[in-house]
């Protein structure tokens, strides 16, 4: 009698707790704790000829089947250091950001995500170069 009660207490306590734990292991994670990817590519190439249209292609990865949406910012640093030009995108799949006219020279393009505020993903960079030439 005493070790079916004792069985009984158990199965309680194991089936509370089971309940009890259900719901924290489905809650989202906090925001900014999903790590994402960045990769950016020059289009139509590593070279462009100077005055023509360059592009940019980006995509945001993360571990999972999740899509990160937010805002993405290329910036074309110039041969003098200073910004060229920053272009503003809204980000939801694989991209082609631009286009920018390049003037002769070597070019260093920053791309930047930022997802919003109560996003779960983190924010992320990457930069790539691009010539124009003759």
């Amino acid at each position: 009698m005493k070790s079916i009660k004792t069985l009984l207490i158990a199965l309680g306590l194991v089936a509370g707790l089971a309940f009890v734990g259900a719901p924290a292991a489905m809650a989202a994670p906090y925001p900014g704790t999903v790590a994402t990817s960045c990769k950016a590519s020059p289009r139509p190439g590593h070279y462009v000829k100077a005055g023509r249209n360059a592009y940019a292609a980006v995509s945001v990865t993360t571990f999972g089947t999740g899509r990160p949406a937010g805002r993405i910012v290329v910036v074309w640093h110039g041969n003098t250091g200073k910004n060229y030009r920053a272009q503003k995108y809204t980000y939801g799949a694989t991209q082609f950001l631009g286009p920018v006219k390049l003037k002769r020279g070597t070019y260093k393009a920053t791309v930047y995500f930022f997802p919003p505020a109560s996003s779960v993903y983190k924010k992320c960079t990457t930069t790539f170069k691009q010539v124009a030439r003759r």
